[in-house]
């Protein structure tokens, strides 16, 4: 199964730690902190690209293990807030960075998550009555190991039947 919490939890930490910022999740009720500061949406989560594989091990005593595993993708929008429009584009840049080098060798390690892809940096301010809110963000393209096992009984005996 995969591990969302350990994913979601992962990709914050570090990007935070990073960025020196904080890194919170958009489209929630909680107050919004001061500038400058990232959010992040998960917009798709666990899209599978095919039918799981399939393998069979021994397990203990008369068991058989059955390992599914597929491949799942997540893509993760992230926009960066400041009250200078130069300001937040750095910090863009600073998150993609991270994604790309520091990020992509510590959610390998302790999310088993890789990063496929980081979007372009675009534009995305907007007017809040007579004030401009500074946005810029992108998108970026996830994948991870979906593995559960199964136990099942050892066929012992069986009766056939002809015709």
């Amino acid at each position: 199964m995969v591990n969302f919490e350990l994913i979601r939890a992962t990709l914050v930490g570090g990007l935070s730690a990073y960025i020196g910022m904080p890194v919170i999740e958009s489209d929630t009720a909680a107050n919004m902190p001061s500038y400058p500061y990232m959010t992040y949406n998960f917009i798709t989560n666990g899209i599978s690209s095919g039918l799981p594989g399939m393998t069979i091990s021994d397990g203990p005593d008369d068991e058989v293990i059955e390992q599914y595993s597929d491949e799942q993708s997540m893509m993760v929008s992230f926009s960066s807030y400041a009250l200078r429009k130069a300001d937040s584009i750095q910090n863009a840049m600073r998150a993609a960075e991270w994604l790309n080098i520091i990020g992509y060798d510590e959610l390998k390690t302790k999310a088993n998550l890789i990063v496929v892809d980081v979007g372009d940096i675009h534009n995305r301010d907007v007017q809040i009555g007579d004030e401009w809110e500074r946005r810029n963000g992108f998108d970026a393209e996830l994948r991870t190991v979906n593995a559960l096992e199964m136990k099942q009984d050892r066929i012992k005996k069986a009766n056939l039947q002809r015709g």
